[in-house]
């Protein structure tokens, strides 16, 4: 396959793979470092919202949080925290952590790489007792 090369906004070379694949910078330009960095870590946020979600949708005992407490503490539509609580990835990763199944025995642990970091998230975040 031939390699399709088009010029980027600072008018470097760019080959074209099929992935997204950033030029490294000549010079550092504030305002493009500084989304990057928002934009990373917007994803760490949002990895740890989804974790605490399922965790209190699935993971909470006696009693999960109501749907509508969860979404209103997260900013999010009922709907939205419905599906984030339902993946089923998420579930996993937060049984594997904590190293138990779920409330209703659906998901249970098994080994991961990412488990301290999650585990880590979900006792800083988690009502002290509860996980």
């Amino acid at each position: 396959m031939e390699d399709l090369v088009q010029q980027g906004r600072d008018g470097g070379a760019r080959q074209h793979t099929g992935e997204k694949a950033y030029p490294p910078p000549v010079h550092s330009d504030p305002l493009l470092d500084k989304l990057r960095e928002l934009s990373e870590l917007k994803r760490e946020i949002d990895t740890q919202i989804e974790l605490l979600v399922a965790y209190g949708r699935h993971f909470m005992r006696p009693r999960p949080y109501q749907l509508a407490r969860i979404a209103d503490a997260g900013n999010l539509s009922i709907s939205g925290a419905r599906a984030m609580s339902n993946r089923k990835r998420t579930r996993e990763e937060v049984a594997r952590n904590l190293e138990r199944n779920d409330i209703r025995g659906n998901i249970g642990p098994s080994v991961t790489p990412d488990r301290e970091e999650s585990l880590a998230i979900l006792e800083r975040y988690a009502p002290k007792g509860t996980t």
